[in-house]
């Protein structure tokens, strides 16, 4: 691996391990206030961060494709670090459940610009043979972040409290910044002569080729529809101990899920770079069932291992996603791209909360069999779709 991708991985590794720790000592400590308080809050904390990365993701990605990528990476971290700090200083009331709102709110807004820039500069210091490859080791480390971080997590906020997770948190951005300042990456706009388009006509374009492309658009669609049912998974994961009748339930499917990751980006490894789009939406059909399969079982320990499996089967489909547009797409209007796909993706996460938080209990497992039957019948319909474009198209 060269300086530019240890740096790359390096960075992103210990910004993760800040956010994880930012949001299981958040959500945790929301759960823990009262049956009322804790809904309204962790929906709100949920649903907000969704509309936020709505409106500012398109702009992100123009953003992006006209500024220094690596500048604008470095400028979120650390404005990112800043407001982390800034909330720590905040008391343990309703006032700081509102403060960590408001500062997840900033935190997506600024995800809006970064993390377009983190997908788009990834051809611009490596060569395209070697993405899938360093895409699925990072897959790799972030879930094993999410194994270990939780497992951590619980006795550190307990010694340091939700006020010093949130100073870490600070402290990782801060490193995070550092190390990306010493990335050198190629100009992906070298090769442009004259006036560069405003912000306006670069958003166009980006929707655009996402419009024009059929298989994007497809998985496009299917990844909107099938974001409604996992908001409402990911609403209901911290009422684990509610739902399963044990206090670790929610650390132990956060550790399951992430074991399962680990496996999914290993798996993505050794299935063939240009899998099929049928493929794609049948691992998200398979991570449909073993939901449904977490709300059937008897106890929890099947719930656990269902739960690992869902995992294996969203990872799979994730890095094989991002990978083949990664290789594919224009590196002057991957930006772009990837911004059009992340404010599609997460359109209807929103609704998704809210009609959760509305009308399912967070006390019965029924959501997670609504969830995960959302999810099959909707990638079920996706793969007849295109059976029967492939098969007109011929």
């Amino acid at each position: 691996m060269n300086k530019n991708k240890r740096y790359l991985f390096s960075s992103r590794s210990i910004s993760k391990i800040g956010d994880v720790l930012f949001d299981y000592g958040n959500v945790t400590w929301m759960a823990g206030l009262s049956a009322g308080m804790a809904a309204k809050y962790v929906a709100l904390y949920q649903s907000v961060q969704s509309v936020v990365s709505i409106i500012f993701n398109l702009f992100g990605g123009a953003v992006a494709d006209k500024a220094n990528r690596k500048k604008l990476i470095v400028v979120a971290n650390v404005l990112s670090g800043c407001a982390c700090i800034i909330i720590s200083l905040f008391n343990q009331t309703a006032t700081m459940a509102l403060g960590m709102i408001v500062v997840n709110s900033f935190l997506a807004l600024i995800g809006a610009f970064s993390s377009p820039a983190y997908k788009s500069i990834i051809p611009l210091v490596m060569k395209k043979d070697d993405i899938l490859n360093f895409n699925a080791n990072m897959e790799t480390a972030i879930q094993i972040i999410n194994v270990s971080v939780p497992v951590l997590a619980l006795p550190l906020v307990k010694l340091v409290g939700v006020r010093g997770a949130l100073l870490i948190d600070g402290v990782s951005f801060f490193i995070s910044a550092l190390l990306n300042s010493f990335i050198v990456a190629r100009d992906p706009n070298t090769s442009r002569v004259g006036k560069r388009p405003g912000i306006l006509v670069s958003i166009f374009d980006g929707l655009k080729y996402v419009l024009h492309d059929a298989t994007v658009r497809l998985l496009l669609i299917v990844s909107a529809l099938i974001n409604l049912f996992l908001a409402g998974y990911n609403y209901l994961l911290p009422f684990g101990g509610n739902i399963f009748m044990d206090n670790k339930a929610y650390a132990m499917l956060l550790s399951s899920g992430a074991i399962g990751s680990i496996i999914g980006a290993f798996m993505s490894n050794k299935i063939r770079k240009r899998i099929s789009v049928f493929s794609l939406l049948s691992w998200l059909a398979a991570s449909g069932v073993f939901i449904v399969l977490m709300a059937l079982s008897p106890n929890l320990v099947g719930t656990i291992i269902a739960n690992a499996i869902f995992e294996i089967c969203l990872t799979i489909y994730n890095v094989q996603f991002f990978s083949i547009l990664q290789m594919s797409v224009n590196d002057e209007i991957q930006g772009r791209v990837f911004s059009a796909v992340f404010t599609v993706a997460v359109l209807f996460m929103p609704v998704g909360t809210w009609m959760f938080s509305e009308f399912v209990s967070i006390r019965a497992k029924w959501g997670f069999l609504f969830a995960g039957l959302g999810i099959c019948v909707t990638a079920l319909i996706g793969m007849s779709y295109e059976k029967i474009w492939r098969k007109s198209s011929h």
